[in-house]
């Protein structure tokens, strides 16, 4: 991908000073660019720091008078970068940095993924109960997640398109950090299928070719990384599984038939690789056939596990092939999970593990961020507002019933009004003129914490 840097572009279409409204309506696009930027988080091996990509159509929302202008203005004030990019077909888009530390707005956010069904809504809200105490060593997305869990809930839970999976922040929470989780305020435990992508391969395998010495290794109950290890001639087990998720992901190559000679199941793997699979939804990259069949196959099976757990009403967390429950539903839930693996596999292991009580974490003071700080909204707008004219006029009457500071006021951390009149008079202006349009819910949410602010200095 070819990249360039195009302040000097966007500098040359006339920076000029922007009057108070437009300010409003920029600040608002640059906490969007930091949200964006900051759910990134969500991702594994991510940083807030890199650059977000946003459709023009999107940025006209935001800024839809003179909008290059504006642009320029803010690259020209240091809040934000604007990155040229060529894709790999030759076309040109940009991407956008915000720069300074501000807010994030996650209601302007939209939820990603596929359509919840009555199950996933449920699933869902057993989030609400998941808690990790002292959570200083948790990922700042995490710490985000048990801040913004109530308010913003949908947020936090996808369902991938691409075979069903459920993504969560639990997903990405290190291992040693979950046994410490507490659910309903109780200890939890957990209960994972050893192997289960392999073991789903080898059934798959099975069905299609017969005998192969894959589906046999794993019905001796063999540890397939080993063995792959071993048929490789590899150093490690590691680099067993390495090559084992080599096998799932790769486009079709000699070189696995190299690898563990020309058996029928690298053959059928290989052409599988090769072949058009309609179901699959990125039909047009077949080397994801095999990656799409096991994680499908995964989910099917863990969607039978999910219903029969709610049917005894016994609430869980799902992280792909592992469930996580209270304590004291370990066992109820291992022989529900072990009733529907029987049915599936001629051999498979269930591990189960125990979490503990939190023990004293060291809690760790949250990492600079140099582009973005969670704000916590004090009295939100209900998101499925649609005109804001009854809080208009509750804020109007407040603020002209008192007589309001000459100094600067600390709004936040990260913002000071130097002139408390003109703040509100621009704020006003924007949100009657942009009534119950979400995109410019911030302004009513500032002027809200505002009213707040003044209330607390004068107790």
């Amino acid at each position: 991908m070819k990249i360039k840097e195009t302040e000097k572009n966007i500098k040359e279409t006339g920076a000029t000073e922007m009057d108070n409204s437009t300010k409003i309506e920029a600040n608002i696009f640059i906490d969007y660019v930091r949200t964006l930027m900051f759910w990134r988080l969500r991702l594994k091996n991510e940083d807030e720091r890199k650059a977000v990509y946003i459709p023009y159509s999107k940025v006209l929302e935001f800024i839809p008078n003179d909008t290059k202008k504006v642009l320029a203005q803010l690259v020209a004030n240091g809040q934000l970068e604007v990155i040229q990019r060529t894709s790999t077909n030759k076309r040109t888009y940009y991407c956008y940095k915000a720069l300074q530390a501000g807010y994030i707005t996650p209601h302007l956010l939209e939820p990603k993924g596929a359509p919840l069904t009555p199950l996933h809504s449920q699933m869902m809200q057993h989030l609400l109960h998941i808690e990790l105490p002292n959570d200083g060593e948790a990922s700042l997305f995490f710490q985000s997640f048990q801040l913004l869990k109530k308010d913003f809930l949908r947020l936090f839970f996808r369902i991938d398109t691409f075979c069903g999976r459920v993504h969560t922040p639990l997903t990405n929470l290190h291992r040693p950090l979950r046994k410490h989780l507490l659910f309903f305020g109780n200890p939890i435990a957990s209960l994972d299928v050893a192997q289960m992508q392999p073991t789903i391969l080898g059934k798959i395998l099975f069905e299609n070719i017969g005998a192969n010495e894959f589906s046999t290794w794993l019905n001796e109950g063999k540890d397939i990384y080993i063995m792959l290890q071993s048929k490789a001639n590899l150093e490690t087990r590691d680099q067993g599984k390495k090559r084992f998720f080599e096998i799932l992901f790769s486009k079709p190559n000699a070189s696995l038939a190299k690898m563990f000679g020309d058996v029928n199941w690298i053959k059928w793997i290989n052409q599988t690789k090769s072949q058009h699979l309609e179901e699959n939804p990125h039909n047009h990259k077949p080397h994801s056939n095999i990656a799409y069949l096991l994680s499908s196959a995964e989910v099917k099976i863990m969607q039978k596990v999910w219903a029969r757990l709610a049917g005894v009403n016994i609430p869980f967390i799902s992280i792909h092939d592992e469930i996580i429950v209270q304590s004291h539903h370990l066992q109820q839930a291992s022989k529900i999970f072990n009733s529907i693996l029987q049915l599936e596999f001629n051999h498979y292991k269930l591990n189960n593990k125990a979490g503990d009580n939190p023990p004293a974490l060291h809690p760790k003071p949250l990492p600079k961020v140099e582009v973005s700080k969670i704000r916590q909204i004090g009295h939100p707008i209900k998101e499925q507002s649609q005109n804001w004219s009854n809080d208009i006029a509750e804020l109007e009457n407040y603020f002209a019933s008192i007589e309001l500071p000459t100094q600067p006021v600390k709004l936040n951390q990260c913002s000071t009004i130097t002139d408390c009149s003109l703040f509100i008079e621009s704020h006003f202006a924007t949100v009657k003129r942009n009534n119950g349009n979400r995109t410019f819910l911030p302004c009513l949410n500032r002027l809200q914490e505002l009213k707040q602010v003044l209330i607390k200095n004068s107790e």
